[in-house]
């Protein structure tokens, strides 16, 4: 990964700090980049659309112009399942959604709602 997409995830981890407890800080997938572990990362505009499922197996980031962002997450209380609040890279608009479930426009509504069925 080349110098922006280092720069975006360290930009990515700053905002991420202000957005919901998580579990989850940025350093394994600063591991993996150390290591030269080229990870593969969905395309953002494919996970990340109202009513579509994220994938049961959805990591912690997409893929976005070259770029990988990265969410922060809460581990649920079944552990096995991820709460996911993601900030379209772009800025346009802001997702909710827990692993294997579908994706929802963020509202305090449905991240409530999402945070009750998840109880981390």
């Amino acid at each position: 990964m080349g110098k922006a997409t280092v720069l975006a995830l360290l930009a990515v981890f700053a905002l991420a700090s202000c957005g919901p407890k998580s579990t989850y800080d940025g350093r394994d997938a600063l591991a993996e980049i150390a290591k030269g572990q080229d990870a593969s990362y969905v395309k953002c505009d494919d996970a990340w659309k109202v009513g579509k499922t994220l994938p049961s197996d959805y990591r912690f980031g997409c893929e976005a112009g070259g770029s990988v962002f990265i969410e922060a997450y809460t581990q649920c209380a079944d552990g096995k399942t991820r709460l996911f609040v993601h900030q379209d890279p772009f800025g346009r608009e802001t997702h909710v959604a827990i692993s294997g479930s579908k994706v929802h426009a963020y509202s305090k509504k449905t991240l409530r709602a999402a945070r009750a069925i998840c109880r981390p």
